[in-house]
């Protein structure tokens, strides 16, 4: 597949285009870059996608889904608000043309092409739209996966201590119980002087 002239200069254009919007989010260094690389990406997969299919829907839905995901992984590589990324990428997708011909239309009183530009314009935003929500249903579902893996394993190990816990407390119990039985025997068993005699015969009357 070779790319012709007005494919890169669609790319380039619209690269340099959505850098002005970083200026909007006063993005700098690392967020400037990430920002111009994905509405670079963004564009060339609504492309790819579109001479693939030859629908300009399934081609702003899957460039939806692409830019939604870049947004959410540079947020947490950049450490940044994904609405920065999300934003910047996502504006070449805006259906600009369809609805400059929607008003143009309106004005000249061609009612017919106008509601068919305005169409065009509700189909594509919902692509957008749609394409966004699965994005979010996905990492929210990733998220909550994580977070029940990492409480299911605090509960184990909870679980390990309250074990272990449990036997040392039995260990305890058991030695002192040993204790008392040995003191209750010495106690019924009177231990004998070094003369050989109890300490019963120390007492009146013992020993006689």
């Amino acid at each position: 597949m070779t790319v012709n002239s007005s494919i890169a200069a669609q790319l380039i254009s619209c690269t340099i285009g959505c850098l002005g919007v970083c200026f909007w989010y006063n993005s700098k260094g690392r967020q400037f870059v990430a920002n111009g690389v994905g509405a670079f990406l963004t564009w060339a997969v609504d492309i790819i996608v579109h001479d693939l299919t030859g629908s300009n829907l399934i081609a702003t839905f899957t460039a939806a889904v692409f830019v939604a995901t870049f947004a959410e992984i540079m947020a947490r590589t950049l450490r940044a608000p994904s609405t920065i990324f999300l934003t910047s990428g996502a504006f070449p997708l805006v259906p600009g043309a369809s609805l400059y011909n929607c008003m143009y239309n309106a004005v000249q009183e061609n009612f017919t092409q106008a509601a068919y530009n305005l169409f065009q314009v509700i189909a594509v935003a919902m692509a957008i739209a749609l394409g966004f929500i699965v994005v979010s249903i996905f990492r929210r579902y990733f998220v909550f996966a994580a977070r029940y893996r990492k409480h299911k394993k605090r509960l184990k190990q909870k679980e390990r201590e309250k074990k272990k816990d449990g036997t040392n407390a039995m260990q305890m119990t058991n030695m002192t119980n040993g204790k008392n039985v040995t003191n209750a025997t010495d106690a019924m068993n009177p231990k004998h002087t070094d003369d050989g005699r109890s300490h019963e015969d120390d007492r009146p009357g013992g020993g006689a």
